[in-house]
């Protein structure tokens, strides 16, 4: 599918799979490209998210204990 990436990271990783995908034409390797979520990486972890919350409002948010998360190893 095309896309037109505008953040510098984006279009790096755009024109990685340009080169993946010229490898392919150029001699027949098979290619598969994945565009997986970005779960690493600063300000995505539950502490930077507490750590926000904190600066933001001074305390962090009431716990309900109903939030389910999902992590990925």
């Amino acid at each position: 599918r095309p896309v037109h990436p505008t953040a510098s990271k984006a279009r790096a990783r755009a024109f990685c799979e340009q080169q993946w995908l010229q490898l392919f034409q150029a001699h027949g390797l098979p290619v598969h490209i994945f565009r997986v979520a970005g779960i690493y990486g600063p300000g995505r972890s539950v502490v930077d998210s507490a750590l926000q919350s904190i600066r933001d409002s001074g305390s962090l948010p009431p716990s309900d204990h109903t939030t389910v998360t999902s992590r990925i190893h």
